[in-house]
């Protein structure tokens, strides 16, 4: 019988050998398979690109997160409010927070809109001044600000990109519940005032107001 025994148990060992084998292959396979169908649509992986960080955070916060699960809606054209003069004065101390473009023509303003900002501590944080979200593009060429998205608490943005010199994206999504939210992008052609949303089917088991901003803290 003692003869037995160890034919057994190599038996044994290369058993569990190939199930970690196989185990590892599988996630190897998905993997490839998440950056294949991700590959396959330009978009969106331009888009996982400007959001590295807070698409690192949806997926440490729920592992079926995927960027290639994105899907893309219709185009339409936005009806835009008229761009007002830039208030210097106002605008100024948030300059060092806008998102600008590659030749520091415009700049995505996600914040003089409702952050007061505030000294604590020796550095500057902010704090929200209301429950909406209002983000505007400055263009520098012309001193104007001009409004490119509203919406109410249950639906905040909470970054933004650049695509090219013209192109905006904007990344966000609608509160569910407390615990649970939907991703959403927008992309916006700023010249022929093109609009298109890339819906995320799935709820996510993420509290997103627990993203950390990259620019400002917010408390």
């Amino acid at each position: 019988m003692k003869k037995m025994i160890y034919p057994a148990l190599i038996l044994f060992l290369m058993a569990c050998n190939n199930t970690a084998e196989n185990k590892s292959e599988t996630e190897d396979t998905i993997q490839s398979e998440e950056e294949e169908a991700t590959s396959e649509r330009p978009e969106i992986q331009q888009i996982q690109i400007s959001f590295l960080q807070m698409f690192s955070f949806y997926e440490a916060n729920d592992s079926s997160f995927s960027a290639s699960n994105f899907e893309a809606a219709q185009l339409d054209t936005m009806n835009l409010l008229p761009a007002h003069p830039v208030n210097e004065k106002d605008l100024k101390p948030f300059y060092p927070y806008f998102i600008y473009n590659s030749d520091s023509t415009k700049a995505i303003d996600l914040y003089s809109y409702n952050i007061m900002l505030k000294e604590s501590g020796g550095k500057t944080i902010g704090e929200p001044g209301g429950p909406d979200t209002e983000i505007a593009i400055v263009d520098f060429r012309n001193k104007t600000r001009q409004r490119i998205f509203f919406s109410g608490p249950s639906f905040p943005v909470y970054d933004g990109a650049w695509l090219s010199n013209d192109v905006v994206v904007l990344a966000g999504g609608e509160t569910i519940a407390d615990g649970t939210m939907k991703p959403m992008i927008l992309k916006i052609n700023l010249s022929s005032k093109a609009r298109q949303y890339f819906n995320y089917p799935d709820t996510l088991n993420i509290t997103a107001s627990d993203y950390k901003d990259p620019r400002i803290e917010i408390r």
